[in-house]
């Protein structure tokens, strides 16, 4: 979707067809201006907060909290898992469907073990099967007698959906809030908004650092340009992510946000916990965040200026063995998607560090989960330092070796 930075007009809300694979609502992005662009249209924080207004207005965030031994676990005729408490009346309320995420949760309150692949498993056995399933389930909820906080969005298609199952003592700052806070701040208001994601579960925001910009929207000259400095702040209201924001850089098309290239990289994080207050804290360590983002991004632009003078015999060499033997892997997958990024247009020419660099994070735009997308950029940064030290110590070369060993495995 397009974002105008007017903040005009209702954001839409897009939910994928049920499968019958699945057993959970599956959500698009709520709320989605990351997709690469080909000019430089920067976005406003005011302009943000408008939008993600509008969009609370429209799935209207609810929290439920009920014990859950109150509370029945149902399959509906899509064969969906949904849960219904039981009303003042007796009777039943309506069948709520719920994320993977809160569907999980709920497992891992209720469940012993590895007790949700069972049910599921029972599931797929037929209509005695799921029977089996919802008395199991049954059986379980009713040992929960703590109140739970459930929280809900309407969406169309689904209806009262659930998106999270937590305890009591979960402290809420939601998406909302945290935008109020940066907007708190005369540095970041100021700052121009690079891209927002907002899903069922969290909000990421990536802010650049350097307010100007490049002097020209062409692509060509953004290119030139290189990555800008930015600061990438998160948000969970459904314990899925605290509240946390850390330095990284950010580059039109190829880069789109890889975060701090060190493993000990600066992150702000404030956990959902404590009770009042926590706005407060959240917008009382934007300040000093936004400066200690300013100085961190510095050092990471220079060693990415490195990283485009660092060559490397056999990019995709190198990106194959080190995305099986580093602490943080990726899948087999996401590795061939990163080589075959190495030859697109918007890739550092010339096999360099920074191609290995581009190539898995421009990779990355294609997880469908943001927090999969993170986690592949990560392991970008991380592909830097450790291209950077290996090369300072005269060993990157060996990696090519290495990766045909790797190879030939």
């Amino acid at each position: 979707m397009e974002l105008s930075n007017n903040g005009g007009g209702a954001a839409p809300v897009q939910v994928i067809d049920p499968s019958e694979t699945e057993t959970y609502a599956t959500v698009k992005a709520l709320l989605d201006d990351s997709t690469p662009r080909d000019v430089w249209e920067p976005l406003h924080l005011e302009a943000v907060r408008d939008h993600v207004n509008n969009l609370n207005s429209i799935v209207q965030p609810t929290d439920l909290e009920r014990p859950l031994d109150q509370a029945f676990f149902r399959y509906d005729s899509d064969g969906f898992g949904t849960l219904s408490f039981a009303d003042i009346s007796g009777g039943m309320r309506e069948g709520m469907r719920m994320t993977k995420w809160a569907l999980t949760q709920l497992a891992q309150k209720v469940l012993p073990g590895n007790g949700l692949k069972f049910m599921e498993g029972l599931r797929r056995l037929g209509e005695t099967g799921r029977s089996m399933s919802e008395i199991n389930w049954a059986i379980f909820l009713r040992e929960q007698i703590k109140p739970s906080k459930v929280r809900t969005l309407f969406l169309p298609h689904h209806g009262h959906t659930i998106r999270a199952v937590v305890s009591q003592q979960y402290a809420t700052t939601d998406n909302i809030d945290v935008l109020n806070a940066l907007l708190e701040s005369p540095i970041a208001r100021e700052l121009p908004v690079l891209s927002i994601k907002v899903t069922e579960d969290a909000l990421r925001i990536r802010l650049g650092l350097d307010p100007e910009g490049p002097t020209d929207d062409s692509m060509e000259t953004l290119r030139t340009h290189g990555p800008i400095p930015m600061l990438e702040i998160w948000n969970g209201e459904t314990g899925r992510s605290s509240t946390n924001g850390r330095a990284g850089l950010w580059k039109l098309v190829c880069l789109n946000g890889m975060t701090g290239f060190d493993s000990g990289g600066m992150n702000y994080r404030w956990i959902h916990s404590g009770g009042a207050g926590r706005t407060e804290e959240v917008q009382n360590g934007v300040k000093e965040m936004l400066e200690a983002s300013q100085i961190k991004t510095s050092g990471t632009v220079e060693a990415y200026k490195v990283a485009q003078d660092t060559a490397v015999q056999n990019a995709k060499v190198l990106l194959m063995a080190w995305s099986s033997d580093m602490a943080m892997k990726l899948t087999q997958e996401q590795t061939y998607r990163s080589i075959d990024a190495l030859d697109d247009p918007t890739t550092t020419p010339g096999g360099s560090l920074a191609s290995v660099v581009d190539g898995i994070t421009l990779a990355a735009q294609a997880e469908q989960d943001m927090f999969s997308q993170f986690k592949m950029e990560q392991f970008a940064g991380r592909v830097m330092a450790r291209g950077l030290r290996e090369a300072k110590n005269g060993k990157l070369d060996n990696i090519v070796d290495l990766g045909a060993d790797t190879q030939s495995n």
